[in-house]
């Protein structure tokens, strides 16, 4: 879920009985339908999106689950009120921060990520490095998100039958209007590649409605 439908979601929950619609100009990714197997998300509890997964694509291949989103939307129509949405808004769109993409593997055996090999390309053929990454760690305890010292390069254990969830920041904006690529790989435990679909940026609408009790 996106960080502004979590906003909206908590106000509504601090203004009890709400409705909540919006409408957010985003990039939404894709893969070719002859590289990967492309179903729908698991669904956000008390919301309904469209399109159904929101921005949101989870396919799998060899053995390998994965869930990707950028995080780059602007919101460009909202409503909030009981019952029915009620005062619209319209606003006006601002520039975003650095593009941020979410990216979860599940795998039936262990893999090594480093998502530092992430590779970012623009439909005009400019490269985007990354200036950040997060990991989302499960060691027993509550999970916790931290951030890894871009010195400490290398690969990342996904454990198999484990979610392991990224946070890739990178160098630049991109707005949703600007097309552009991502390239991922894992590692088996022998030291082989294991190449990903390369995963594609498309400009994309997503709308969703949601009912806070």
């Amino acid at each position: 879920m996106s960080s502004r439908i979590a906003l909206s979601f908590s106000l509504a929950g601090l203004l009890g009985g709400c409705t909540i619609y919006g409408t957010e100009l985003t990039s939404l990714p894709a893969v070719r339908p002859e590289s990967a197997q492309v179903y729908d998300c698991p669904k956000i509890p008390k919301l309904s999106s469209f399109p159904p997964s929101g921005a949101t694509l989870c396919f799998s291949m060899r053995g390998v689950q994965m869930e990707v989103a950028a995080q780059n939307g602007e919101t460009v129509a909202f409503a909030i009120g009981p019952l029915f949405p009620v005062l619209p808004f319209f606003p006006e769109r601002s520039g975003a921060g650095p593009l941020r993409i979410e990216i979860g593997f599940k795998a039936d055996r262990s893999y090594s990520f480093d998502p530092w090999e992430a590779a970012l390309q623009t439909d005009q053929g400019e490269s985007v490095g990354i200036s950040k990454v997060s990991a989302n760690l499960r060691d027993g305890g509550p999970d916790r998100t931290v951030e890894i010292d871009r010195r400490e390069r290398g690969g990342r254990m996904v454990e198999a039958s484990t979610w392991g969830r990224f946070l890739l920041t990178f160098e630049k904006p991109i707005a949703p209007e600007q097309a552009f690529s991502l390239t991922l790989l894992l590692r088996s435990r022998d030291g082989a590649d294991v190449q990903l679909p390369t995963i594609s940026f498309k400009e994309g609408k997503v709308s969703y409605l949601g009912v806070i009790p």
